[in-house]
């Protein structure tokens, strides 16, 4: 139910630099660029973090519920985008499994691996 994600460093180098004295210097940004030549980049975890949901959810979307029967492992969250367009994010750290997935308009059904 959260409005937002804070992800602190966008933009760091291979030392994790810059960073204030006393702040963290093992913290990961969204990229790493090299600063050999400032302009290779490497893409860590934090930015797929942004990049995945960012495919779906669009700025000013609403969460929606969602209702049924879930598998264990299994996370789902479902938005409206201003356009009437709906977006889904699956977390499977199960078993393989087929969901359905329903509204008053639509319906469908598809295989989501596991882990």
């Amino acid at each position: 139910g959260s409005k937002g994600t804070l992800l602190w460093n966008l933009m760091l180098d291979q030392e994790h630099k810059p960073y204030r004295p006393g702040g963290c210097g093992t913290c990961w940004g969204a990229v790493t660029i090299d600063n050999s030549d400032y302009s290779t980049i490497g893409r860590n975890t934090h930015y797929y973090f942004i990049a995945h949901p960012s495919k779906v959810i669009r700025p000013g979307a609403v969460r929606l519920g969602v209702k049924g029967n879930m598998s264990s492992g299994l996370s789902v969250q479902a938005y409206r985008n201003t356009d009437g367009s709906l977006g889904l994010l699956i977390l499977n750290e199960g078993n393989d499994v087929r969901i359905s997935f329903s509204t008053d308009k639509h319906s469908a059904r598809f295989d989501v691996a596991g882990k």
